[in-house]
């Protein structure tokens, strides 16, 4: 399995976050409540490269990030595994 980190807002309800998991069927594999992003809970999502993509380029290309697309290497460089 591969797996990519998901920074989300420490308002962010964990429903949200169990949603997003569920829509892209990925799995909590581990979790930081204070991550290196600025100190947002940091979610360590596994699942295929297929459903990690694409839950990553539905996450960054709505809050500003400018991709090429789902095979940006940006985007791509943010998958382990």
């Amino acid at each position: 399995m591969a797996q990519a980190e998901f920074d989300f807002a420490w308002d962010c309800p964990l429903q949200i976050a169990l949603d997003f998991m569920n829509k892209h069927q990925l799995t909590l594999s581990s979790y930081d409540s204070h991550g290196p992003g600025g100190g947002n809970p940091c979610l360590i999502l596994s699942g295929t490269r297929e459903q990690l993509i694409e839950a990553l380029y539905e996450q960054y290309s709505t809050c500003g990030h400018t991709l090429t697309g789902r095979d940006d290497p940006w985007l791509l460089g943010h998958i382990t595994g």
